[in-house]
């Protein structure tokens, strides 16, 4: 089964690691990638603009969407309750 991160982007649920609220542009976990350059790194991919408030974390890649980390873990709970 398949997550969908916005702009037609779907992630198989097995390969996502962690999903992450960064709406807070000074939160710990921004600070972080931020000094580590993962922003510019090219294993990123963007799904947002500007308004980016979550980062997913997968065994290949790494996305920033403006799907809140909130409704991505509901709709990951949803499916991983039925299993």
């Amino acid at each position: 089964m398949f997550l969908h991160l916005g702009k037609d982007v779907l992630v198989d649920y097995k390969d996502i690691l962690g999903i992450f609220d960064v709406a807070d542009k000074n939160s710990a976990l921004m600070k972080k990638i931020k000094k580590k350059q993962i922003l510019t790194t090219s294993d990123n991919e963007y799904l947002a603009d500007d308004n980016t408030v979550s980062c997913i974390v997968t065994c290949n890649k790494i996305y920033f969407s403006n799907i809140s980390a909130c409704t991505l873990k509901k709709r990951a709970e949803s499916y991983l309750s039925g299993i």
